[in-house]
């Protein structure tokens, strides 16, 4: 087991113990049921233990009701629990109750196995037993993992290694240099940035923050940008160019490479590349097949680094004013 584990291991043993021994010194009856409410409420992150929170205490109100009908209306004891399980499992899948179903029927049970029924008392021990349960689990997930230094530092090293990418692309151009034909190193990337969005996932579900997708969001972006990049990689490392626009379109790849950074402005190196493009295109005609070969390439070259400005583009217009404050400089 990994380290998270055993801290959630240990979350529910000590919470559980300390729910059953709270509501045994308020004198409550069944207490150890707080205990089982405690653990069936820790989550795996502090997002899902709240959610689930909410649905236990708006759920508990509907478990009375179907008690006391089920009590006073149904004689037979067998019936009227069976009658309780139906309705209760059947209103908690269409509510969404899912998780709430355990408890609700360890509570229903109390209710209906009381020579009593349903009285005051009773529903005052079972919605104390749920609260203290409740707390206790929120009490104990509160203090959850930070990824978000981690999450950072992937950020900076994603960045600097497509960074990278992009000047060898430009520097293959220029004079030739070798590029890595398996684009191994590329795939690693992908991984690396697959991971991160898991991370960052996780730590979205430990924070209550309304703007804390921007993490998800900007790794999705780099992820399609290393896609591109993948694509681009193939075209120019199998591709020897002695055409006069290969200077031009690594001047280009260099401009976009100084750009990556969300916070500048990418509208004038877009317009730079609609240019090239245009001037491949319409410039002089290519004297043989292997000129012919090399313009075309480039044009693609141009396209597919044009999409990865646009990608970046998209995410810049969709981030939220808030977001900004909380993650730009």
């Amino acid at each position: 087991m990994n380290k998270h584990t055993w801290i959630q291991v240990f979350k529910i043993g000590i919470g559980s113990a300390l729910a059953i021994l709270i509501a045994e010194v308020m004198g409550l009856s069944y207490a150890t049921s707080a205990g089982i409410v405690t653990l069936l409420t820790i989550q795996n992150t502090r997002k899902d233990t709240f959610h689930l929170a909410i649905k236990r205490v708006t759920s508990f109100g509907a478990t009375m009701l179907l008690a006391f009908v089920c009590v006073n209306f149904i004689p037979m004891r067998y019936v009227s629990f069976g009658v309780f399980m139906l309705a209760l499992v059947g209103l908690s899948y269409y509510l969404d109750w899912n998780g709430a179903i355990s408890v609700n029927a360890v509570i229903g049970t109390h209710v209906l196995l009381m020579e009593n029924g349903l009285t005051w008392k009773l529903v005052g021990n079972e919605a104390a037993m749920v609260v203290i349960g409740i707390v206790i689990a929120v009490i104990f997930n509160m203090r959850m993992p930070d990824k978000e230094v981690e999450i950072q530092m992937d950020i900076s090293h994603i960045d600097a290694y497509i960074n990278a990418n992009l000047h060898s692309i430009a520097d293959h151009l220029c004079n030739h240099s070798k590029l890595n034909k398996d684009r191994k190193h590329l795939s690693s990337l992908l991984e690396h940035i697959s991971e991160a969005i898991d991370k960052a996932y996780a730590n979205r579900n430990n924070t209550l923050r309304s703007h804390s997708d921007y993490y998800i969001d900007y790794l999705n972006l780099r992820k399609e940008q290393c896609e591109i990049l993948l694509h681009v990689y193939y075209i120019v490392a199998h591709h020897d160019f002695v055409v006069e626009e290969a200077q031009i379109v690594a001047e280009v790849i260099r401009e976009v490479a100084g750009h990556l950074h969300v916070q500048k402005e990418i509208e004038a190196v877009m317009d730079k590349i609609d240019k090239v493009a245009y001037s491949i295109i319409h410039g002089d005609m290519p004297t043989d097949h292997k000129e012919f070969e090399g313009k075309a390439v480039l044009y693609q070259l141009l396209y597919e680094i044009r999409e990865l400005l646009w990608h970046q583009d998209m995410f810049v217009q969709n981030i939220t004013e808030e977001q900004v404050l909380a993650y730009w400089d």
